[in-house]
């Protein structure tokens, strides 16, 4: 069996690209898919946290048991997977959020 040897200059980043991908759901159907959906994460948070609270809970909750960067992580992380299905007033409560998380 032949391996393939890598070109000088060309080194793999070690993380997906945000690319997406192709994967096929039936025959002849292909669907497209992101990066994002294959991420497990450890912390899952609680149900309606980022639908239903304030920002202000929003940002109390996040900060619970963590620092802030890991807090301000899951916040972008939520937001950036949720991409433009957020509303204008969702989105301004999280970015109200974000600023809860800065001071």
């Amino acid at each position: 069996m032949k391996t393939k040897k890598k070109r000088p200059g060309k080194r793999s980043r070690g993380r997906r690209s945000g690319k997406r991908r192709s994967s096929t759901k039936a025959v002849g159907v292909k669907k497209m898919s992101l990066w994002s959906h294959d991420v497990h994460a450890k912390w899952h948070p609680p149900a309606g946290l980022f639908s239903k609270g304030s920002a202000k809970h929003i940002a109390s909750t996040l900060k619970r048991g963590t620092d802030r960067r890991t807090a301000m992580s899951r916040l972008n992380f939520y937001m950036n997977r949720a991409g433009s299905n957020l509303s204008r007033e969702q989105r301004a409560k999280l970015e109200h959020a974000k600023d809860m998380l800065r001071a």
